[in-house]
């Protein structure tokens, strides 16, 4: 975990902004990611996101390798999510010593609107997550190369998280 306890004054100026920038930098492409699936669950704009061989993981909807494979699992989960808001927070972000890598770590809060299979009705689900998530610089520019999303509950709302943290389809 990065030291956070105040000044570093045995580093140049320089690489001390140089790593803020690349922290700021790293904060906003997760913003993006998460307006990404707020406006519709963007396919392409998410997949821009990553490094071609990237992966998506998670605990609840499976692992994806690449862009393409990203793309096509972005494009199905939004049909069945038909209003996000993702909340991330608590980000905890620490830049390699050479600013070409990184890790960072998020706590994600989401209401959603999820279909169901059963019939045509739509339920009000609160889903929860601790995203742990590797980029790499690539011409200037920060990526995901590994998103790891471990789900803590994908609940209907009016039945709570406390008897059944994962929706039935």
């Amino acid at each position: 975990m990065p030291d956070f306890r105040g000044a570093r004054p045995d580093e140049p100026l320089e690489k001390r902004i140089a790593r803020l920038e690349d922290i700021e930098s790293i904060r906003q492409l997760k913003h993006q990611y998460a307006v990404c699936c707020d406006n519709g669950y963007d396919a392409d704009g998410m997949s821009s996101l990553f490094i071609p061989d990237a992966v998506w993981e998670s605990n609840k909807f499976g692992t994806y390798h690449g862009r393409e494979e990203i793309h096509r699992f972005i494009s199905e989960v939004g049909s069945d999510l038909v209003f996000a808001l993702h909340y991330m927070n608590n980000a905890i972000i620490d830049v390699a010593e050479d600013g070409l890598s990184a890790k960072g770590t998020w706590i994600l809060y989401e209401p959603a609107t999820m279909t169901r299979s059963e019939d045509p009705g739509k339920d009000s689900v609160v889903i929860t997550a601790d995203y742990a998530d590797d980029f790499v610089k690539v011409d200037g520019e920060w990526r995901f190369s590994y998103v790891r999303a471990n789900f803590r509950t994908v609940a209907n709302l009016h039945e709570g998280w406390h008897d059944n943290p994962y929706r039935e389809g």
